[in-house]
């Protein structure tokens, strides 16, 4: 059974500081008070040195540990955790969080030889049809990339899922190994495959048109697609798809509106990840359109704050927004800790040593 964070029976305290925290993040009044991670971070170490680790300690560790940007810490309680006698479920969302943090923390070869071992593993103890989960995320298929070992997981994605029978319960991890797939390629240059894998997810929203998640597998695709066609050249192409998948999630809002009263938890980032793509591409007035959406529903993430920064710095040169927008990204990443990315951004290379740049991304923390 899946960790029900609505059900806590133990760690009420760690709970609670992390919903406050969220409730405030989601009402969008105000940015949300990070003295809220410092506190659950020191009970976060306080039960982390009990003898046993608590299930509901390690689930709301790896959700503050998220907020945190904090890599080392969950691998070492992930570790303690697998030595202890597990259900097979909670075995096996540890194994796979492990593997996570591991990517997260760059440590690609321990990344890749825990992979490939929880991948035997699963093969052994797990029904096969569940498989995909094993090796479906993207951040982790990019750590074979970056050691050189691209091919060789696309190697195993060829080999492992013509094994899998697809069906209802794994259509939304079948479509992940898709869309990871897509990007391994697009990272290894393989664009005609890219542009393949984009039209396979469509195939697979298709399975069931009724399907609650098809419009995010839709709008996947056609990100997919659109960092093909900025590989190519094809800009006219990229813009046209883009602006078709924007009117597409239009659409989608307005029939949640009007059908349930509100709009799904995570709908912003549908506006997030195609702003995301019109900014890699350089379409900035199109990427601005999108990210301004995305805050409008939702706080946001702090990629949110600094890819519209960077959007708008690079069009408008509006001193006073990009800053607030900085500042803003600042307080959201890793619990205020100092973020000062935005001089490494092309968009910025003109003010990368500004000293109201410098102060606006020192932090709260």
């Amino acid at each position: 059974m899946a960790f029900d964070r609505t059900n806590i029976q133990r760690e009420h305290k760690l709970a609670n500081l992390l919903d406050q925290y969220d409730s405030q993040l989601n009402e969008r009044e105000q940015l949300p008070d990070n003295l809220l991670l410092d506190q659950a971070w020191k009970l976060l170490q306080e039960r982390l040195n009990q003898p046993t680790l608590d299930e509901e300690v390690v689930h709301l560790g790896i959700i503050l540990c998220h907020k945190l940007k904090e890599r080392e810490t969950p691998i070492h309680f992930l570790s303690r955790y697998l030595t202890q006698s597990l259900p097979l479920s909670e075995e096996t969302w540890a194994k796979w969080e492990l593997v996570d943090h591991l990517a997260l923390a760059h440590r690609y070869e321990e990344m890749i030889k825990t992979q490939k071992d929880f991948l035997h593993w699963a093969l052994r103890n797990t029904p096969l049809q569940d498989i995909c989960r094993v090796m479906n995320d993207a951040t982790q298929a990019l750590g074979w990339v970056a050691l050189g070992q691209g091919e060789e997981w696309m190697h195993i994605f060829h080999d492992l899922l013509p094994q899998v029978e697809a069906t209802e319960t794994n259509r939304f991890d079948r479509f992940c190994y898709f869309r990871t797939a897509g990007v391994v390629c697009s990272v290894l240059k393989r664009t005609d495959e890219v542009l393949s894998f984009g039209e396979r997810i469509r195939q697979i929203a298709q399975e069931d048109p009724s399907w609650e998640k098809n419009y995010y597998l839709i709008a996947e695709a056609s990100h997919l697609q659109m960092k093909a066609y900025q590989q190519l050249g094809r800009i006219d192409e990229l813009r046209r798809l883009g602006t078709e998948t924007a009117h597409f999630i239009e659409e989608q809002r307005e029939e949640f509106v009007s059908t349930v009263g509100h709009l799904p938890g995570d709908f912003w980032i549908r506006y997030h990840n195609l702003g995301a793509q019109f900014y890699f591409a350089g379409q900035y007035d199109l990427a601005i359109a999108q990210f301004r959406r995305s805050l409008n529903v939702h706080e946001g993430r702090s990629h949110t704050y600094l890819w519209l920064a960077a959007s708008l710095w690079i069009t408008t040169k509006d001193r006073n927004e990009v800053l607030s927008l900085l500042r803003s990204a600042a307080h959201l990443h890793a619990g205020g800790k100092s973020w000062r990315d935005y001089r490494d951004l092309p968009e910025f290379q003109d003010v990368r040593d500004d000293p109201q740049f410098l102060q606006a991304t020192l932090g709260t923390e």
